[in-house]
């Protein structure tokens, strides 16, 4: 685990994909942010080849599978290596263009990570996934990590890049402790130049996620803020007291959830789970400074207008932490 890059803080950020069918709100919601950590969206609605495991493969998708969200065939998976180049898409230029008014301290990349990607992605006559041949396998490890590098050579400030596992994948590669493929992507996105690695994990477990060795976990806390005090406390408690950091999945982002959001109420909840897991105030306070607060997951299934409404609760969540 690297050092925390992060001091300050908390930050917010955003969660993967919006549902702007325009540049133009998508640029004005990343202006928000330009003080914050401003991050790299996913813009589904004006590109079917920026959802969730369609972006690492831009390009090399089987033409009958257009409009398929659960899973995606390849075209091309009997090479040993998928030929770049790595299409980085929508987003990043619209990042790099908020970068460049306004120097950010961090920004944030997010792509799907091996593990859904192996279970997910299929070869072009939907036999086998990728996790199921040594080619696929490594495929599933390397592509995002491609997409990183891509990115990251683009970018004149650190990054944090976070591989999108959602809902506790449990080992769908197998490997030991050790030698998990998810470690690997991590260590592999560490050597092209991220300034931290982190994993979002949508779901109620998080051991899994944390094994691979993250700096950053990146969790739904609308959602799981019970079982993180209570029966994954002894999993994440570990990881944040050895300087481990944390993305406050804090804003609901089911459509509804978001309206009367409770800004001062979330804050306030935050923090007390921050001090139970460093055992105290002070290591609350430290934690918090070295967090992320973000929305619970992406909004590309909400409205426009709802999508807007959750990343401004999320900013304005941060602040008050940062103030009180």
């Amino acid at each position: 685990m690297r050092a925390p890059v992060l001091s300050g803080g908390p930050f917010a950020t955003g969660i993967g994909s919006l549902p702007f069918t325009d540049e133009s709100a998508a640029r004005a919601l990343l202006e928000r942010f330009s003080a914050e950590v401003p991050f790299a969206p996913e813009l589904p609605k004006l590109d079917p080849d920026e959802w969730l495991l369609r972006k690492p493969f831009a390009g090399l998708l089987s033409p009958i599978d257009s409009e398929n969200l659960e899973w995606v065939m390849l075209s091309v998976l009997e090479k040993e290596c998928l030929p770049e180049p790595i299409r980085p898409g929508r987003g990043l230029p619209l990042l790099l263009e908020a970068a460049s008014t306004r120097k950010p301290r961090l920004v944030k990349l997010q792509v799907a990570g091996p593990n859904v990607l192996a279970k997910h992605v299929r070869d072009v006559a939907a036999v086998w996934t990728l996790g199921e041949r040594e080619t696929g396998r490594r495929v599933a490890i390397e592509r995002p990590v491609a997409f990183f590098r891509e990115a990251l050579a683009r970018l004149e400030c650190p990054a944090v890049v976070v591989f999108d596992e959602p809902s506790s994948f449990t080992a769908i590669l197998e490997g030991t402790p050790g030698n998990h493929p998810l470690t690997r992507a991590i260590e592999l996105a560490r050597s092209v130049g991220a300034a931290a690695v982190g994993v979002h994990d949508c779901g109620p477990f998080f051991g899994e996620a944390l094994a691979a060795k993250p700096d950053l976990l990146s969790f739904d806390f609308a959602t799981y803020e019970k079982r993180l005090l209570g029966g994954e406390a002894e999993t994440v408690a570990p990881f944040v007291r050895a300087g481990g950091s944390l993305a406050w999945g804090v804003v609901p982002t089911r459509a509804g959830e978001a309206r009367g959001f409770d800004v001062p109420a979330a804050a306030g909840r935050v923090r007390q789970a921050a001090t139970a897991l460093m055992g105290g105030e002070a290591g609350g306070r430290a934690l918090l400074e070295r967090s992320l607060v973000t929305p619970a997951c992406g909004t590309a299934l909400l409205s426009p207008e709802e999508a807007v409404s959750v990343h401004e609760a999320a900013l304005e969540v941060a602040r008050l932490l940062r103030e009180s």
